[in-house]
């Protein structure tokens, strides 16, 4: 069994935002993108969102193996906004020619 934390992964997330409304948005998983999608029609913009930290274990969490003290963990080490993804916007372009499409909302 093995227990994911976050203090030894790092997790991001890029909202590209056009001003006619359009936009794009890549999940980043240590650096790697994990997923794209495009910004979904009618969404408001990034700037009338507040960020809430929401974490919730269940389901299938290791396996459906509970740990030997009954416990899931997860600590969140550090928490920031920055003006642009890993690698910079240029990085965020190869990000989304080669991330996998999901779904955003």
């Amino acid at each position: 069994m093995k227990q994911i934390t976050s203090s030894g992964q790092r997790f991001d997330f890029v909202w590209d935002e056009n001003d006619d409304g359009t936009g794009r948005l890549v999940w980043y998983i240590d650096g790697q993108a994990v997923m794209k999608a495009e910004k979904p029609k009618g969404t408001r913009k990034m700037s009338d969102f507040r960020l809430l930290i929401n974490i919730a274990v269940g389901g299938n969490v290791c396996k459906g193996h509970m740990p030997k003290n009954g416990v899931y963990e997860m600590k969140i080490r550090d928490l920031a906004m920055w003006e642009s993804g890993p690698g910079g916007w240029e990085g965020f372009d190869r990000d989304w020619r080669s991330a996998k499409e999901g779904h955003g909302m």
